[in-house]
């Protein structure tokens, strides 16, 4: 029963691809082709320093295009400048802001168009799939979970998801999940972090 409904999933997940131009699916060529060419990516890199530095306004106050005239930056220096960082090629109301967990002590926003939000599905589904894991399969993935990152029950349930959040691993917490993982017989999936 599991399989089939793994099949199911897999299958809806790809019908819909194929309904939307199938762009994962190209975005996943893209990339094997990328892998197995070995591609030079430093033209790639000096393609999008050009991008930044003509269109972000943080990037456009370097000397130049050239990657090794950009600052070093991190979180905080993106949070403080948070506007700068955003392209004039796009329009803020038409990104998506995605944010993470906050795990390293502090929540961190990026804003991300369709071509990339589809382009980080499929470099998960390829490199997924190196390790072994198939859309639909059983993934339980171990994080912390909190109101900013939690999948609905359809979510999880269409992406096959158990979260474990890792801060109530208590020692029956982890004996619990051991017997859950005992009784399930269906092949399963981890990530953590």
């Amino acid at each position: 029963m599991n399989t089939v409904l793994n099949r199911l999933r897999r299958n809806a997940f790809w019908i819909n691809d194929v309904l939307n131009d199938s762009r994962i699916h190209k975005h996943m060529q893209e990339i094997d082709e990328i892998i197995e060419s070995g591609q030079n990516n430093i033209i790639k890199l000096q393609n999008i320093c050009k991008h930044a530095y003509h269109t972000v306004p943080f990037y456009s106050r370097c000397m130049s295009s050239e990657y090794e005239s950009f600052p070093i930056i991190n979180k905080q220096i993106i949070k403080n400048n948070f506007n700068d960082f955003v392209s004039n090629k796009y329009r803020i109301d038409q990104l998506k802001s995605v944010v993470t967990s906050g795990s390293t002590g502090t929540p961190f926003k990026v804003l991300q168009d369709t071509v990339k939000r589809e382009r980080t599905t499929a470099d998960t589904l390829y490199f997924s799939k190196l390790a072994g894991y198939n859309f639909g399969d059983k993934l339980y993935y171990l994080k912390i979970w909190n109101k900013i990152n939690q999948k609905s029950y359809i979510q999880k349930f269409f992406q096959n998801i158990v979260s474990v959040d890792v801060l109530n691993l208590s020692d029956k917490f982890i004996s619990d999940l051991i017997i859950q993982l005992e009784k399930d017989r269906s092949k399963k999936n981890f990530l953590g972090y």
